[in-house]
């Protein structure tokens, strides 16, 4: 049993009322700076969900355009031949087939 006897609806109402007064009583500037993470955030899900709806993507993040070509320790072909120059044997024939 509820403490002085309220009804719920009553209690409800006086807890709204009592926000209000708290929302009230805050600085605008203190008020813009909590409010101002949620409108990041909202602005953001919507420039993503716009991009998604421009390019016709299904998923986030970055997407490739077509298959990337990597090199072995992405070495240039100069890179590359300099280090079968000084490598051994084995490691040259391993090199060489990469």
């Amino acid at each position: 049993m509820r403490c002085g006897g309220s009804s719920p609806s009553s209690s409800r109402a006086s807890t709204s009322r009592n926000w209000g007064e708290w929302f009230a009583a805050l600085d605008r500037s203190f008020l813009f700076l909590l409010i101002l993470p949620f409108v990041v955030a909202a602005v953001g899900l919507w420039a993503e969900l716009r991009r998604r709806d421009i390019r016709g993507t299904p998923r986030l993040g970055y997407e490739l355009m077509e298959t990337p070509q990597l090199r072995p320790l992405f070495l240039t072909r100069a890179e590359r031949a300099a280090l079968v120059a000084v490598a051994p044997a084995a490691l040259k024939a391993k090199l060489r087939r990469l």
